[in-house]
């Protein structure tokens, strides 16, 4: 086989890499949510998602923790990643402290393991039993139990693939300038009202009104609200930057 200048040193840089045990970048569970706060009715969910395709998986279980006076899980559903997986999702309570979560987990009764595709492994959606107080990174907290593929009938060390981060991308709604959870006719006429000088917008506030993402506030935002109420649009500018 021969190989050009290129896909030697490509070559090459792998057989170092490996030699020199430097640590290979493994696969993420990513976080995410739909909304950044609801007030109390409304659903809000979150999905967790496999960033890179994992072989030969023989168990997970991540635990999502939330205030159960505060939320009740509504549906769950399993994700195009799991296929192959019998995911299942129960309620629990957790450590010396006895925290309520949700653990979603998987375990391979043959042993041989199963594929993970990347993609969606599961979604919750809670309903809000109160108005949220805080962030969905500060309500729902997710973590990782387990993640082992059959290598840990030799290593008995499970993989470094499956470790939890959150998508910090999602929260922010651009247009939800109340932060009730929904876009609405409040949500433009409150950025009216800040441009007019009626009201002062919190920092985290005048970042969700910035819709065409042009670091400045006026009657365009405003009126791209608007826009995206009456269905004339289907997403804001800043939402693809």
């Amino acid at each position: 086989m021969k190989y050009g200048r290129r896909g030697f040193t490509a070559l090459l840089a792998l057989i170092l890499a490996a030699g020199s045990g430097l640590p290979v970048s493994a696969a993420e569970v990513k976080v995410s949510s739909d909304q950044t706060k609801v007030t109390s009715g409304s659903d809000i969910t979150l999905t967790l998602t496999l960033d890179e395709a994992v072989n030969d998986v023989i168990c997970f279980d991540y635990r999502v923790y939330f205030d159960m006076d505060s939320f009740s899980l509504k549906k769950s559903t399993i994700g195009t990643a799991c296929e192959d997986a019998q995911v299942s999702t129960k309620a629990m309570t957790y450590g010396s402290e006895q925290k309520p979560c949700y653990s979603v987990n998987f375990v391979d009764t043959t042993s041989e393991g199963v594929a993970l595709r990347s993609g969606e492994i599961y979604q919750l959606t809670f309903t809000a039993k109160k108005d949220m107080t805080a962030d969905w990174k500060d309500t729902f907290r997710v973590e990782r139990e387990h993640f082992a593929t059959t290598d840990y009938w030799n290593t008995l060390k499970e993989t470094d693939n499956g470790k939890v981060s959150y998508d910090v991308k999602s929260s922010i709604v651009y247009g939800d300038v109340n932060g009730d959870g929904k876009i609405n006719t409040a949500d433009a006429a409150l950025t009216y009202a800040s441009i007019n000088g009626k009201v002062t917008l919190k920092e985290e506030q005048q970042k969700v009104a910035d819709v065409n993402g042009d670091g400045k506030i006026n009657t365009a935002d405003a009126a791209m609200i608007y826009a995206r109420v009456n269905g004339k649009i289907a997403e804001f500018p800043a939402e693809s930057k």
